[in-house]
């Protein structure tokens, strides 16, 4: 049993080091500050003075700007290479998780949405590192690992985030998109020195 664990773990840190060990540190981060804020999206929008309508504008504006971010997203991808447009999507979403924390009202909270949205243009260049690094034979391993560990702060920071916003309102959440923010800038400096 001591030694199927010890393969085991030797096994999952051969296929989280490289490119797939940094996405894994970053997606790890942004799970832990991101838990905080996404699950009250509608909530934050309505103190903002947003209807359920405007709230429904809102989603699908942003979508709409995220599928349309992913062509340019692609092209970036094999003209300047995956690693740089990984770097420039995750500074403009670093930015973004700063607006939020200033919007004044839903209006306001609109243009960050869909600048932050058309910001994740480089899923595509994620996807094609990811597939690079991954030791041929053990993409299903390798994708498995990485999505489960980095859903683990899933399971409890929401409820970290309800405390916040229950506590202090809109404020709770300028405060968890501030954490956002920093966690942002820290997987940015990690992607700039270790993304190959």
């Amino acid at each position: 049993m001591r030694e199927t664990l010890k393969e085991y773990i030797s096994e999952l840190r051969g296929l989280l080091a490289g490119n797939v060990g940094v996405m894994a540190i970053s997606w790890l981060l942004f799970s832990l500050t991101g838990g905080l804020v996404s699950p009250f999206f509608a909530k934050y929008a309505k103190d903002l003075g947003a209807s359920d309508m405007d709230i429904a504008y809102i989603r699908s504006i942003g979508m709409l700007a995220l599928a349309l971010s992913l062509i340019p997203g692609s092209l970036l991808t094999d003209y300047i290479g995956r690693a740089r447009t990984i770097i420039i999507g995750t500074a403009c979403v670093t930015i973004a998780q700063f607006l939020y924390v200033v919007v004044p009202d839903w209006r306001a909270f609109l243009y960050v949405y869909v600048f932050d949205q058309a910001s994740h243009f480089y899923q595509p260049a994620l996807t094609a590192i990811l597939m690079d690094s991954v030791p041929r034979g053990k993409e299903f391993k390798g994708f498995l690992a990485l999505n489960v560990v980095t859903s683990i702060p899933s399971l409890f920071m929401p409820f970290i985030g309800g405390v916040l916003y229950e506590k202090y309102n809109a404020t709770g959440l300028r405060v968890g998109f501030l954490a956002n923010g920093f966690t942002a800038l820290a997987v940015l400096i990690l992607r700039i020195k270790a993304l190959r």
